[in-house]
């Protein structure tokens, strides 16, 4: 499933990039359509890409938890973030790319980053009717 699949990243990106890396998460279970479950982890898997090529950070975390009914999910860097105006001027497709793997679904994402001050990427997916989560009591 999905948490153990972006555990697995994690140690992935953790043993190339020697950063501290954590993991929150209060779910002990989350069943996703494979739809959606894709687009997170591709979702994730981009934003670590983006921190390896850019970010200059040396921890990352990622919070995956449910809001309501929405998936949230957020990966976090303590690098040097960056001019979101000089970013939008670029012809990368990283940050458009997960933009619309979450629109597809009626998701939001947000980018909120300040030049020395790291990066956090926020996605919200609307969860199907079929999603099951559950949380730690």
């Amino acid at each position: 499933g999905l948490l153990a699949a972006a555990d697995w990243l994690l140690q992935q990106f953790k043993q190339r990039s020697g950063m501290l890396v954590v993991f929150n998460c209060p779910l002990v279970e989350l069943k996703l359509d494979d739809a959606r479950a894709t687009a997170v982890f591709r979702v994730i898997q981009e934003s670590l890409t983006n921190i390896t090529r850019h970010a200059q950070a040396s921890e990352v975390e990622l919070n995956i938890g449910i809001n309501q009914s929405h998936l949230q999910v957020s990966i976090k860097d303590n690098g040097c973030g960056f001019d979101a105006a000089a970013v939008r001027r670029k012809s990368g497709f990283g940050l458009m790319g997960i933009r619309e793997r979450v629109m597809i679904f009626s998701g939001t994402a947000r980018f909120d980053s300040k030049l020395g001050q790291g990066t956090q990427v926020t996605v919200q997916i609307p969860l199907s009717k079929d999603c099951k989560a559950e949380m730690v009591v």
